[in-house]
């Protein structure tokens, strides 16, 4: 993977901690500015409130 081919070391998910969304949603963001071409996405039905994927990648 990307993240460990760069060393990345990202803090694990804590929705209680500013630091930890922040990281994250910095990180899915800057993936998102990167990518390109046509996605199709497989989304459950049971998905956490506030994830960071419907509140700043998807746009459809």
């Amino acid at each position: 993977m990307l993240i460990e081919a760069r060393k990345i070391i990202m803090p694990t998910w804590d929705q209680n901690n500013q630091a930890s969304i922040k990281a994250w949603e910095d990180i899915s963001s800057e993936y998102a500015t990167c990518a390109s071409g046509t996605v199709t996405g497989v989304i459950g039905k049971d998905l956490r409130p506030g994830n960071i994927w419907e509140k700043g990648n998807y746009y459809g």
